[in-house]
């Protein structure tokens, strides 16, 4: 009887450990094949949604080049048909109110060949406690600065820096005691004079007056086939961190604009641009950042559009794309865009691993109901056996 009573136990789990081992490998095979699937898929939509923020944010960054060149266009136009009109006395107070008017400027400025003046208003950025070459203490009321250079035949250069108020009464007045600006000499000149009465854009520069990074929209003017002038306006590029911080997909993930070099053009944290080091400002590389994710999409990189999937040196997987910003743009800027795939992946990995749980649950139930199943079979079957005496 105790023989027979073992063989029956071990019937009874070898119908249960079969039934194991002939389901758990079908669920986890399926389990794997869906999750394989649609891990593909997410990262196709991925994809997609990183290809739209990077015509987001380039779409969004023209909407802050456009007024600036409209404007610069529109005073180059008003050179080429006569210069004087540029030297009117009352035309830094227009410029004024298109500083005031047009968010998207830092400054606005006219200069001319002939006599080296110059002309500039500048706005001051909030919260900057010095500004100019002398890091002046800034007015409490200050929010524009008239900058003007003149000189006189026969004189010294005279440079003076006006503040005023939003309403543009004087505030206070520095005059430098000696000036070295020469137009001719201004990269902003260089890069005008090289297509003359065309639209051009600046390579980054570093404003050591006000700690910020930007470039500037120029176009020169022309009396008699000759170039008279030139005129321009500086974009502070820390207005594009607002674009890269709203258009960034994914939790963790981060948006930046690089030129062709690799330096940063902006940064969601303007911080990150540019550092002091000793008394100039430094635009800094992406590859400077304390950034695995960020460092580990740079090597072997070379400018125009690529995607990326790799492992950092934080030990996570992200997905990186660059993407050039168009020919018209006149720029070689790109945007890199960095996200960690499990932004991505992590809702599917929890439904799967919710998913093998529930199929170990139901395996384990359906072990226990066969194993039961095989109870109630024996039974019957002794039931219906007559009894040995």
């Amino acid at each position: 009887m105790g023989q027979r009573k073992r063989r029956e136990v071990g019937f009874r789990m070898g119908i249960a450990t079969t039934f194991v081992l002939l389901f758990a490998p079908s669920i986890a095979f399926i389990t794997w094949f869906v999750y394989a699937q649609n891990s593909r898929l997410v990262r196709d939509i991925a994809d997609s949604i990183i290809a739209e923020s990077s015509d987001a944010i380039i779409t969004e960054s023209g909407s802050l080049f456009d007024p600036v060149g409209a404007t610069v266009d529109a005073l180059g136009g008003v050179g080429d048909i006569d210069p004087q009109a540029l030297h009117s006395p009352d035309l830094i107070k227009s410029m004024l109110r298109t500083i005031q008017d047009t968010r998207q400027f830092y400054s606005l400025f006219i200069g001319f060949v002939a006599d080296g003046s110059f002309s500039e208003v500048i706005r001051i950025p909030k919260g900057l406690q010095k500004f100019g070459p002398n890091q002046t203490p800034v007015p409490p009321k200050a929010g524009f600065v008239l900058r003007t250079v003149r000189r006189p035949p026969g004189e010294p250069t005279v440079e003076q820096y006006v503040y005023v108020n939003d309403s543009g009464e004087k505030v206070l007045t520095e005059t430098l005691p000696t000036s070295s600006f020469e137009l001719t000499a201004q990269t902003f000149f260089k890069t005008a004079a090289a297509g003359p009465g065309k639209r051009r854009i600046t390579d980054l520069v570093a404003y050591d007056t006000s700690e910020k990074v930007g470039v500037t929209v120029a176009r020169t003017f022309s009396h008699d086939g000759q170039i008279a002038g030139v005129v321009g306006g500086n974009i502070s590029l820390d207005k594009f961190s607002y674009f890269l911080r709203h258009n960034v997909p994914g939790k963790h993930g981060v948006a930046l604009i690089l030129d062709a070099a690799g330096k940063l053009v902006a940064h969601p944290d303007p911080a990150q641009v540019a550092r002091r080091q000793g008394m100039s400002l430094t635009i800094m590389s992406a590859a400077e950042l304390n950034s695995p994710a960020v460092r580990g999409a740079l090597p072997g990189h070379r400018f125009g559009s690529e995607r990326r999937l790799y492992k950092a040196a934080d030990g996570n997987e992200y997905v990186a794309s660059f993407k050039p910003f168009t020919d018209t743009f006149g720029k070689r800027w790109e945007i890199l865009i960095v996200v960690p795939t499990n932004d991505f992946l992590a809702g599917l990995k929890k439904t799967t691993e919710d998913v093998l749980l529930l199929g170990a649950v139901c395996l384990i139930a359906s072990a226990l109901l066969q194993r039961r199943a095989a109870n109630g079979f024996f039974v019957k079957l002794e039931e219906q056996q007559p009894c040995r005496t």
